[in-house]
């Protein structure tokens, strides 16, 4: 009995165990036909635009269709709504969101915007009230698959208005690799998680407007990706996330050039800005500021002033603005330097003996001065210096002296040499008494004194 029941319990088991195989395979096989046919309808709905509204059909409550010139048709929002729209082959459009919003908010698996290959929108908003925005939120529920807020296949053009999403979405905007897309004015912004405000695999150029990656955001603002081309002039970038994270990032063969616009991330704690390093997309020629803004390095020119005193070299001829200049200056035998300076800025001698300062934000023309170096003469084995500074006793300031007065001053003091050599009994007067001695005595006393100071006591000895 007992070894009965053992065959039977085995028996039974085994029966189930390929009951219960055959019924995982039913379920594989129905969990993948399942997978497959959510793929084909949405493969289908993202290639037909089932459901989107056409220009042709727009609703007229909402949307105002005014034909204009060389076939371009302008539609004004006139309310808030929930809608599809599709730009076709051939069409252009001017989109007035008129401070109203236009939002998908539904579980079509489609974006808020397509413009088809052909097609051309220039999306702007009229109104000075209210918040004109485009938007959209949700997917498909289980498909995995999800749309950008503004899939663009032709030509699209931000003026003014806000792109946003809330969740659901992979891009904000996705521009293809037929795509060109420009954005001159408005903003982008990004709020979830795993959200790119862009991606681009075609050509985009950020003229202008705001992109903004929100506090829940982990991606960076622009994916260029593959053959994307991506040229930024202008606009803000602010990564509110707290993490800074790169508002740039390219793979593939992408390109990125940045000339201009704002790089700052947030920190979410003080609040305060700090600029976000995007050097690696720049030209040699541009730099990010403090600010984080990225602005062409501007080259400014130092010129020296010749003078006939002595010799001023620029060691450099040209620098950016904060850039260190180093001026050499080579005084003529018998001058010294009285001030180096470039408008009213004089400059400062460093520890080599040279001068040197920070370039301006302009060209400047360094300038010297030079005064002439005063005569030492011994008198009872004291030392006098009265040309100190300029010969004060004669008024005769010698700041900027002239070659003329250099003449002067060696001749003085080569007679003055030949007098203090001669034998004593040359510099003897034979007739004190005539008016011919006199003459002489004065003559020789005058000769002598010059410009070097002697003292009258000195002429009444001689």
């Amino acid at each position: 009995f007992f070894f009965f029941l053992i065959v039977w319990g085995l028996e039974r088991r085994k029966k189930e165990k390929a009951f219960k195989k055959i019924l995982r395979k039913e379920e594989d096989i129905m969990k993948n036909l399942k997978l497959f046919l959510m793929s084909v309808v949405a493969m289908f709905v993202a290639v037909v635009g089932v459901h989107a509204t056409t220009i042709d059909n727009l609703p007229t409550e909402e949307f105002e269709k005014t034909p204009g010139e060389n076939g371009v048709i302008t539609i004004k929002l006139l309310s808030t709504t929930s809608e599809n729209l599709e730009i076709g082959a051939g069409e252009k459009v001017i989109l007035d969101l008129n401070g109203k919003m236009l939002s998908n908010d539904n579980t079509e698996d489609m974006p808020t915007i397509r413009v088809a290959t052909g097609g051309e929108l220039t999306i702007t908003s009229t109104s000075e009230s209210g918040y004109p925005a485009i938007s959209r939120s949700n997917k498909i529920e289980g498909s995995g698959v999800t749309q950008p807020v503004i899939r663009n296949d032709g030509i699209l053009t931000l003026e003014d208005g806000n792109i946003l999403s809330t969740e659901g979405v992979s891009y904000v905007v996705d521009n293809s690799g037929n795509g060109r897309f420009t954005m001159n004015g408005g903003s982008i912004g990004v709020t979830d998680a795993n959200i790119y405000a862009i991606k681009n695999n075609g050509i985009a150029i950020i003229n202008g407007g705001r992109i903004t990656t929100g506090e829940n955001a982990n991606y960076t603002a622009i994916l260029n990706h593959t053959t994307g081309q991506l040229t930024i002039t202008g606009g803000t970038f602010l990564d509110l996330t707290g993490k800074n994270i790169s508002s740039l990032t390219t793979v593939g063969n992408g390109t990125i050039t940045v000339t201009g616009g704002q790089f700052e991330y947030q920190d979410l704690s003080t609040g305060a800005a700090t600029p976000q390093d995007v050097s690696e997309y720049i030209p040699d020629d541009y730099e990010v500021d403090r600010y984080g803004n990225v602005v062409e390095v501007k080259i400014y020119t130092v010129e020296v002033e010749e003078s006939e005193y002595g010799k001023l070299t620029a060691i450099q001829t040209e620098a950016k603005e904060g850039g260190s200049i180093t001026i050499k200056v080579e005084p003529n035998e018998g001058y010294r330097i009285v001030k180096v300076y470039y408008d009213d800025v004089e400059i400062e001698v460093d520890a080599e003996g040279n001068y040197t300062f920070l370039m301006p934000g302009k060209n400047v023309t360094v300038k010297a001065e030079f005064e002439l170096i005063s005569v030492n003469t011994e008198d009872d084995g004291n030392e006098t210096d009265d040309n100190k500074g300029g010969d004060n006793n004669n008024n005769n300031n010698n700041t900027g002296a002239t070659a003329e007065d250099k003449k002067t001053s060696d001749t003085e003091k080569t007679n003055q040499n030949q007098t203090e050599n001669k034998p004593a009994d040359e510099n003897k007067t034979e007739n004190p008494g005539t008016l011919d001695s006199i003459v002489s005595i004065v003559t020789l006393a005058i000769t002598s004194l010059g410009t070097a100071g002697y003292s009258i006591k000195k002429f009444i000895r001689r």
